[in-house]
């Protein structure tokens, strides 16, 4: 498993973020407890790009405090790696873990 530090996710490049039905989409927990379940767009400098209720919402990286995508998704890193990985929210960031464990 890798453990990125969110401000260093927030620098890379969502690639990809299938969420095929209910139980595989994704979601984002906001700083006043919210939580959006969707599709991750991407991320653009300090700001997330989230599919919900129909429509992209444009979310601060500030108010964005946890985010979990069951089923792979595709990211470029700030260091250029590319990953393809499910996501969990840890303390002080967030845990990539590719399809063989890693």
């Amino acid at each position: 498993m890798r453990s990125v530090a969110l401000p260093a996710l927030l620098t890379g490049l969502l690639l990809s973020a299938p969420a095929s039905d209910a139980a595989a989409q994704q979601t984002l927990t906001l700083a006043n407890g919210d939580q959006l379940t969707g599709e991750l767009v991407g991320i653009d400098g300090g700001t997330w790009v989230f599919k919900y209720g129909g429509a992209e919402v444009k979310i601060p990286a500030a108010d964005v405090t946890a985010f979990t995508a069951p089923e792979p998704v595709g990211f470029r890193l700030a260091d250029g790696t590319l990953m393809a990985a499910t996501v969990t929210t840890v303390a002080g960031g967030l845990r990539l873990q590719a399809a063989d464990g890693t």
